[in-house]
């Protein structure tokens, strides 16, 4: 088993959210759909690079 641990960091008001997933793209597209409480309203348009 595998995971995945990545942080993401909001232009909007400087903040960083770690999280970890087994399904990086899933919750990437969680993430950008807005289905994540924790970032719903500061990160949007999330691009793996």
């Amino acid at each position: 088993m595998f995971y995945f641990v990545y942080v993401l960091f909001s232009k909007k008001d400087k903040g960083l959210y770690v999280g970890f997933t087994m399904d990086i793209k899933r919750r990437f597209d969680e993430h950008n759909e807005g289905g994540v409480e924790s970032t719903k309203n500061s990160l949007r348009d999330i691009k793996i690079r």
